[in-house]
């Protein structure tokens, strides 16, 4: 019989395993404690349970998370991760510390199937879709590397999470239940998968979604994001209003700023428009070249009066706070140069 992945189980899963084989209930509160907690790195290192224990959990319950390849660095504290999973494929998630809060961005897919162009994530391809013990694992891994419990919770790494819905939303009411991490703190991002977006409204989740926008205009849109010819920008507008009325969510729109493509006035003013009509909030990225994308963010002040136009509009926005700013801190990029090293050997 193959075993069961702990990422998977909830308290209660575990204490009813327990019990069906005469193991104390209360062993179960111990485990979780141990691994979430305590960050255990394996049910060996959880000091408070007999060896026997450990050794029915060591044969019925898969314990592995991904291991840590590579760590990249910068002064302000952002580390990006690069993890291996069981079968050797690479993944990347990034932790994100701020004055209050402990963040991590984590992947949903080996590999992106949108290809957006200022995005080394699908440089080489789509692979697969992660398994919820994957995703569960990027937080694991982390939290036992840092020894602190992370507070906030970001699906915008790697992929496309709304083609992976099943088992995002399963690995968010996960981390919910066992991280302790309110739906509240959770964003996911999408690129703007329509018919998607509309079924992540029906499960009516606390949540924050992130459509990438990045240019009001469609013609533009399909230039950044390739499959946005596909999610045609009025009828994305009408799923996003839809996620509204069921989950009384408002919606970010994430904007990267891109010197000479989409960060001039006449931007500013139709984006302004298209906030005020459907109630969105503006979160402005300053963009990161990378080795396929030459283009960097705008001047300092072409940002000021990009902003002050919002402002004017009285449209409420925030510009991401700068953080992991080194060689490797584009969005995959940490993935894509082992697999370049790998096919260049």
């Amino acid at each position: 019989m193959a075993k069961i992945h702990f990422s998977k189980l909830k308290i209660k899963d575990l204490e009813n395993i327990f019990q069906e084989n005469n193991i104390p209930k209360y062993r179960g509160k111990q485990v979780f404690e141990g691994i979430y907690n305590h960050f255990a790195p394996s049910f060996d290192h959880i000091n408070n349970i007999p060896k026997d224990l450990k050794l029915f959990l060591n044969q019925n319950i898969d314990s592995d998370i991904p291991k840590i390849v590579e760590k990249s660095t910068s002064p302000d504290g952002t580390c990006k991760y690069l993890l291996r999973l069981q079968d050797n494929n690479l993944i990347e998630c990034v932790y994100l510390p701020y004055q209050k809060r402990n963040s991590l961005c984590i992947s949903t897919q080996i590999g992106c199937p949108v290809g957006c162009v200022f995005c080394a994530s699908g440089a080489h391809g789509f692979v697969r879709n992660h398994n919820v013990w994957e995703i569960i694992g990027q937080l694991l891994a982390v939290q036992g590397d840092i020894k602190e419990k992370l507070t906030h919770i970001v699906y915008m790494g790697i992929g496309e999470p709304l083609l992976n819905l099943d088992n995002v939303v399963s690995s968010l009411k996960l981390i919910n239940e066992n991280f302790k991490i309110s739906e509240r703190r959770i964003t996911v991002s999408t690129s703007g998968i329509t018919s998607q977006i509309y079924k992540l409204a029906d499960y009516k989740l606390d949540i924050t979604l992130a459509l990438s926008l990045h240019s009001p205009f469609q013609e533009e849109r399909e230039k950044l994001i390739p499959t946005a010819g596909r999610n045609p920008i009025q009828k994305l507008f009408l799923a996003c209003d839809d996620y509204f009325k069921k989950t009384k969510r408002r919606i970010t729109w994430e904007y990267i700023l891109i010197k000479d493509i989409n960060s001039d006035e006449y931007h500013a003013k139709e984006l302004s428009k298209l906030a005020k009509k459907y109630k969105a909030h503006i979160n402005l990225i300053p963009c990161n070249k990378t080795d396929n994308y030459n283009h960097n963010a705008p001047s300092e002040k072409e940002i000021k009066i990009f902003t002050g136009i919002l402002e004017k509009n009285k449209v409420e926005w925030t510009l991401r706070q700068k953080k992991g700013q080194n060689e490797n801190s584009a969005c995959g990029q940490l993935r894509a140069n082992h697999l370049n090293e790998y096919e260049n050997l």
